[in-house]
């Protein structure tokens, strides 16, 4: 529960120092703000800047930590903002492509329904319209031929 680093993965020269005044570049003393979370709650999480292994610039980075207790040892693993945002804005990606494909799928589906309906509505129409056609002929003749009032008009439907 001391600030004295027994282990660190990438940065050997940090092993068996005291790290209390070790400090991000904003200033914060990332170690020591560890110990603090555990000794208040026994876990959580502290950000701060720290560069990615094999880099120099230091970027965003958050850890959880965790006391373990019968030892006194901070135990603490990390992950990087920018990798976090990475992975999210690939799953963004692939989402957007899937609903892409699915709304060209809809729109599709809603053409194929409107040409079937305009098809049956044409035939509808057709069928109706010459029926009419018919009755329109009839009366014509009568109107205008010698007046047979015998005639009939074949009824089918």
């Amino acid at each position: 529960m001391t600030p004295v680093m027994v282990m660190h993965p990438f940065k050997p020269a940090l092993d068996g120092k005291d790290i209390s005044d070790f400090k991000d570049p904003n200033g914060k003393h990332l170690f020591v703000e560890m110990v603090k979370v555990c000794k208040n709650q026994g876990e959580g999480t502290v950000g701060y800047l720290w560069p990615k292994p094999g880099q120099k610039e230091p970027v965003p980075k958050l850890s959880y930590v965790k006391l373990y207790q019968p030892w006194g040892w901070v135990i603490g693993t990390g992950i990087y903002i920018e990798d976090v945002e990475e992975a999210l804005n690939a799953k963004k990606a692939q989402i957007q492509a899937v609903i892409s494909k699915q709304r060209y799928l809809v729109i599709g589906v809603i053409f194929l329904a409107l040409g079937l309906c305009a098809g049956v509505m044409t035939l509808l129409v057709r069928k109706t319209i010459g029926h009419i056609r018919k009755v329109a002929l009839a009366l014509k003749d009568i109107a205008q031929g010698e007046g047979d009032l015998t005639m009939r008009l074949q009824v089918d439907s």
